[in-house]
Order: C-alpha cells, then structure tokens, then sequence
C-alpha cells in the first residue's frame, strides 16, 4: 500500500515538473519574441521587426492559452505570468516609438498646456509656439499633424501634463505613467472583477502549502478541486490580459493612450454592482479619453441597476463630467462639438468608410455620423436583449464601434483585450491578432515616404474581421434566444 502511495505521489511529482517545465518555456519564449525587436535598428526595418516581434508573440500567447486552458496548472503559476508580463513590459519601456508617432504629440500638448496655452485652440505650428519649439525641439520635430488643434479628451490632457510635469518631453515618463496605471486596473480586475478576488488566491495558496508541511488533511477532496479549478481560472485570467502582444506593443512600444480610456471602462464594469456613483465617474472619465466607444457601453451598465433614479443620476454623471472638465479649456460643449467635427471630416483610413471614399469621393461625414449613431441603437438592442451583460455583450458593442469607426488602426483593439481574460472566445483572439497588419502603412511610410494603406492588404483582413463580427453577433443572438424560450 506503501509503494503504491508513494509510486502516485512520484507520478504526481513528474506530471507537475513537466508542466512547470512548459509553462517556464512558453514564458522563455514569448520575452524572447519581444527582445527580438532590437535585433534592427530604427527605420522601416524597426517596424518590419516589430511586426514579425509581434506575430511570434502571438503565436507563443495563443499556445500558451491552450496549454493552459487544457493543463490544470499549479498554485503559484500566476506569479510566472506577472513576472513574465513585468519583464516584457519593461523590456519595451526604453524602446524609442517606431511603429506610431502619436506620443509625441501626448508630450508636446502636455508642455503646451504646462506652458499655459490652450491645445483645443491653438495649433503646434502657431507662432506664439516659436519659444516651445525651440525649447523641445523633439517633441514638435517628431509630431504628426502639426497643422491641427488636439483632438483628445480632457482626461487625456491631463494625463499629458502630468507626464510633462514629471519629466518633459520624456518618452520614458509617459510610458511609466502608464504603467503605474496599468498596475491600478489590474488590481481592480482581480479585486473586485466578476472573479475570485486576488486575496482568496493568495490565501487558498499559502493555507495549501501551511496543511502539506504539517501534513493535516485540511481540505476536502472535492474542496481542493473547486481550489484548483478557480487557481487554474485566475491564472488563464491574468495571462489572456498581460500576455496579449497587441496590448504590450501598443502601450509600451508605441505609447499609445488607448490603455487609460480601456482601463477606467474596466474600473466602471468592476465597480457597477458596489459603488455605482463610482462606476459612473470611471465611466466618465474613459468617455473624457476616447469620446464615442466607453457611451457604447454605457446601455450595459445600466442594465445592473434597478432604480430608475439612479439609472438618470448615473447617465448624468458619465456625460456631464468629461463636458465639465472642457470648461477649464474655455470649450464646454462647444469644444466638444468642434472636435467631432474635426474627427469625422478628416480622419478616415483603413476602414469601410475609406473603401467607400476611395470608390466614390464625397463629403463622407454624415454617413459616419449616421453609422456610428447606429452602432450605439445596436447596442442599446444587444443590452435590451441581455438580462445580466457579460463581457461578451461589452465586446460585442465595442467590436461594432471600433469596426465601424471612421478610422480604424491597430491600437484601437486594445479596447477588446480585458474581454480575453473574462471569456474564451476566439472571435476577438484571431481580431487581436489580425491588428499587426495595418503597421503595413508606417512601414510604406519610413521606405517611401507616403503613408497610405496598402488595400489589398488591409481590406481583406478588415472583411473577416467584419465576418467574425458577424459571426459573433449571430451566435450572441441565437443564444439569447434560447435563453428567451
């Protein structure tokens, strides 16, 4: 009975050390498909590089998630996934912006407005900028749309000039900036998500390791599985949402301030059911980041609260607090309604609409408007259909709002990734995945000169992820059919 026991509990050991052993190479592997970034030095070749970078993350990430999603893992390798995560992220952070250059004009409206100026009024190539220009000569030189006013939030600007007061015209600062924010949302996921709470994890782990050592059966047999279920549940959680590349290049190649819009939307889904009124502020200040996805929401958050006073308090909050912070820009409405206007006039690429435009010239805004106006009565009807919205539901309305967005670019599906760690769907994995094509542009761009995307590239990917939006949608609504009868 001895050697019985004890030919198990060798069995056991084996099997678990094989599993470490995959799990420690797929980590291996995916910090080293980053890393390969630096292989070329700046130019067209940077962004080929970044893009093959990417790919082979992908590719480590998605097999990571089956190993995963097939393997019952051990207790502590949720801290494997943080360290990887963290070593991947700071691995990118010193890294100079090659694929986008839109940081540098976070840092320069951040000096503009820490100089007293006004970056919804007055553009990067105005004189009374002539001693800013002097003075951060990189920031302006490397900065696209010089011939344009801002078109980003209150809430983004502020972010800008906190980044200018840490360290101006630092790349750097900003990026750490967003990782220091980063490290909030994620807390709040795993604090306070529709998981098990990062502390039972924590605690379940070291009340397992306390009964081995004084060899006291503390847990039952079907205990411990619902223990390793939900360890195995919170460690697919963390590593579909940290590992993603296109999260990982994006926010920490690229700088891109997609990650603070996405990151106060996680923080209002998080808290909707606690504090409502700050959910609602959350909200709010994503809507004062990205304007129109975090409204496409807001239908769904709705849903959780029964009141119909609170449901009028909560709407005012999130709408009124990003027009609020346009007061101190002189702007209110007003400034509001000027960048919208600036948004669907002149920004169209890699999108339907530019299909559209490229066959058939013409004052395209109004369609826009009246399309995106579409996407938000859509997704009032997909949360009039749900009774408790889930995160397929939140995905699906910003799917449509992105997709169907006058301009689509890679970082823009970012605002899918918290998705990934709440349902295994692989709709918004292949999207993901697909996003590395439209770095085809800035790679035309460094070796010819001319940005301008290559259609027959572009539009094929922009037709299947139309049609796994499709596809998504019809399958979101025969389930809820199912559920109706």
């Amino acid at each position: 009975m001895d050697s019985r026991e004890s030919n198990n509990d060798r069995e056991s050991f084996e099997e678990g050390c094989g599993r470490c052993r995959i799990f420690w190479a797929f980590g291996v592997s995916y910090l080293l498909a980053i890393a390969s970034l630096y292989l070329t030095s700046a130019g067209s070749q940077r962004v080929a590089a970044i893009m093959v970078a990417s790919t082979l993350a992908f590719f480590v990430y998605l097999g990571a998630m089956y190993v995963m999603s097939r393997v019952r893992p051990r207790p502590n390798d949720w801290l494997w996934v943080i360290v990887v995560a963290f070593v991947a992220r700071v691995l990118l952070i010193p890294a100079t912006p090659t694929s986008s250059d839109d940081i540098y004009r976070y840092l320069w409206e951040g000096l503009v407005q820490l100089h007293g100026y006004n970056p919804f009024s007055i553009t990067p190539i105005d004189p009374l900028l002539e001693p800013l220009r002097e003075q951060y000569p990189i920031a302006f030189s490397r900065m696209n749309h010089q011939y344009s006013a801002t078109i980003y939030g209150p809430v983004a600007q502020g972010a800008f000039a906190l980044a200018g007061t840490v360290a101006p015209q630092s790349v750097i600062a900003w990026k750490v900036l967003l990782l220091s924010f980063e490290a909030l949302v994620v807390m709040v996921m795993l604090l306070w998500g529709r998981t098990d709470s990062v502390v039972t994890k924590v605690c379940g782990t070291i009340s397992c390791e306390v009964s081995l050592r004084e060899e006291e059966p503390v847990l039952s047999a079907d205990e411990a599985t619902i223990q390793t279920e939900n360890s195995g549940h919170f460690t697919f959680m963390l590593l579909a949402y940290l590992w993603c590349p296109l999260l990982v290049f994006e926010t920490y190649e690229a700088g891109h301030l997609d990650l603070l819009g996405v990151g106060f939307l996680v923080i209002a889904w998080c808290l909707q059911g606690r504090l409502w009124w700050a959910s609602a502020l959350a909200l709010g200040c994503s809507i004062g980041v990205k304007y129109y996805w975090p409204v496409l929401v807001l239908p769904l958050l709705l849903k959780h609260l029964h009141s119909p006073y609170r449901k009028f308090a909560y709407v005012l909050i999130s709408i009124a607090l990003p027009v609020a912070l346009f007061v101190p820009y002189r702007g209110g409405l007003g400034g509001l309604q000027v960048v919208a206007t600036r948004y669907l006039s002149r920004w169209r690429t890699g999108s339907p609409f530019a299909v559209i435009e490229y066959i058939w010239p013409g004052p395209w805004w109004a369609l826009v408007g009246l399309v995106m106006v579409c996407c938000f009565l859509l997704a009032c009807y997909v949360a009039s259909r749900s009774r408790t919205p889930r995160w397929r539901e939140v995905q699906l309305a910003l799917g449509m709002g992105i997709l169907f967005s006058p301009a689509v670019f890679p970082w823009y599906l970012v605002w899918l990734v918290p998705g990934l760690a709440y349902r295994r769907g692989l709709t918004w994995i292949a999207c993901v995945g697909l996003a590395v094509v439209w770095h085809e542009a800035k790679y035309t761009e460094l070796s010819t000169g001319e940005w301008s995307h290559n259609s027959y590239i572009v539009m094929p990917v922009m037709l299947v992820m139309l049609g796994l939006l499709a596809c998504e949608l019809w399958s979101w609504m025969r389930e809820t059919s199912r559920r109706v009868s």
